[in-house]
């Protein structure tokens, strides 16, 4: 337990340090990076109380040099950016009011609910059809569907049709989209669009039926990057009052109350405590990669393939194309028990998956690419991004948000490239684009803001 101490203790003076390195930028790139960690750490530090674990120093000392390897990696890029840009680096570019025609607002919402209807028989008939299956509720349901999906990689008795799956898609770009218009006119000027709300809300119930979570925290974080982007390109400075601050922290509790709340329908039965449940989720994957390293093993298939964790979307899009079984498999990670035989889950941080499938060297490589990319694309949306195109502007930053969400997903599981490096998520971009283009039509007089020099 005192290397647990020890390390959330480091990881917040690097908290602070980050925050003064990068002139006081709250939210950062390498200041959510250092932020997720850090309340990951403390939930570690409850699950070591509370389940009699432990996190070595071997494993601490790694954390602590990948986590040092992210932020000098985003310094540098920082670095480099003030020294082309000068002083526009730090100033934002304007936010200006944008909203959508009413009846598009209504056509993207029947068709989503077409979307969530079509996608519900999908899963009640492949339900229908797995044996022993228990039909009698909603959340057994999607128990059993969640059970079929992770870990039947053949598929035996059927998927939800490919047009279901690709409508999906034009779903999530739009639910982005409204997401954006939203948060920019509250940035702009506190005012809210209530048209972009319903669209929004289908999206949250289309999620939910695909027995999953998951992608309901990566949208709320896009949310919450979106809303300090615009926020960066409105003020020049990037300072929060203590009020804002918590406002920010009562936010991310009722998220986490909601995430643990929405359990049931999505077919999660909860072992624990509702709080151990959610402490578990956050911190587990500190303590699991310290079980790694002690015992460095894999009962994945991806352990034959090179880069096996890290591109299992990439390996699972082209076996499914070349009908190659070796490349089909669970993105499930084995699981890790305390030892009263409580299972303490198996997430074990990005780095688990740079480390398994290209040692040491690897891991910080991948971390260092992804700090360099990310606090470049932060930069470039923040102070360069002009709006000349309302539309394209838009898409551009709802595209970054998407993508930044790996920054704060990094405690837990790689997301850059497990998840995302895969036609499925090109297409998503793609169409983030489009409806970018075809919903957000019109142009209101700007906001007055702080508009950057030429760099």
């Amino acid at each position: 337990m005192n290397t647990s101490v020890l390390f959330s203790l480091v990881l917040m003076l690097l908290s602070v340090g980050v925050y003064y390195l990068f002139d006081r930028d709250m939210f950062s790139v390498p200041g959510l990076f250092c932020y997720a960690f850090t309340i990951s750490s403390f939930a570690s530090l409850y699950n070591c109380i509370r389940w009699h674990v432990s996190l070595s120093w071997n494993a601490a000392l790694l954390l602590i040099a990948g986590i040092v390897t992210f932020i000098v990696g985003s310094y540098i890029t920082y670095r480099l950016c003030r020294l082309r840009w000068g002083d526009s680096a730090k100033q934002g570019v304007g936010v200006t009011i944008i909203s959508c025609r009413s009846w598009s607002s209504w056509v993207m919402c029947i068709f989503g609910a077409v979307i969530v209807f079509f996608y519900c028989r999908a899963v009640i008939r492949i339900v229908q059809q797995i044996p022993h299956a228990d039909i009698s509720s909603w959340s057994s349901i999607m128990a059993a569907y969640r059970q079929y999906s992770a870990y039947n990689v053949h598929k035996p008795y059927g998927a939800v049709p490919t047009a279901v799956v690709y409508a999906g898609y034009v779903l999530t770009a739009v639910a982005y989209v409204y997401l954006f218009v939203i948060i920019n006119n509250l940035v702009a000027e506190r005012r809210m669009t209530w048209i972009a709300v319903l669209p929004v809300l289908i999206y949250v119930v289309y999620i939910l039926v695909q027995s999953s979570r998951g992608p309901l925290i990566v949208f709320a974080i896009a949310g919450f990057i979106m809303w300090w982007v615009l926020f960066r390109r409105k003020n020049s400075s990037a300072r929060l009052s203590g009020k804002s601050l918590a406002a920010i922290v009562g936010l991310i509790a009722v998220g986490l109350a909601g995430f643990v709340a929405l359990s049931g329908l999505v077919g999660r039965k909860l072992s624990k405590t509702p709080f151990d449940n959610l402490m578990m989720y956050v911190g587990g994957s500190i303590t699991n990669f310290s079980s790694y390293l002690d015992h460095p093993v894999s009962t994945s298939p991806s352990s034959k393939l090179w880069g096996g964790e890290t591109f299992y979307a990439l390996y699972s899009f082209l076996g499914r194309r070349s009908h190659n079984p070796n490349w089909l498999y669970s993105y499930q990670l084995e699981y890790t028990f305390a030892k009263d035989g409580i299972s303490m889950g198996n997430v074990y941080t990005a780095f688990r998956y740079y480390l398994h499938d290209f040692g040491f060297i690897g891991m910080f490589l991948f971390t260092a690419v992804q700090a360099v990319l990310f606090t470049w694309l932060y930069y470039v949306v923040v102070s360069r991004l002009r709006q000349t195109n309302i539309a394209l502007s838009a898409s551009v930053q709802i595209i970054v948000a998407y993508l930044l969400v790996s920054v704060v997903y990094f405690p837990i599981a790689d997301w850059l490239f497990h998840q995302y490096l895969a036609p499925a998520t090109f297409v998503t971009l793609v169409f983030m684009v489009v409806m970018s283009v075809l919903l957000i039509r019109y142009r209101k007089p700007a906001v007055a803001c702080c508009l950057s020099k030429s760099g």
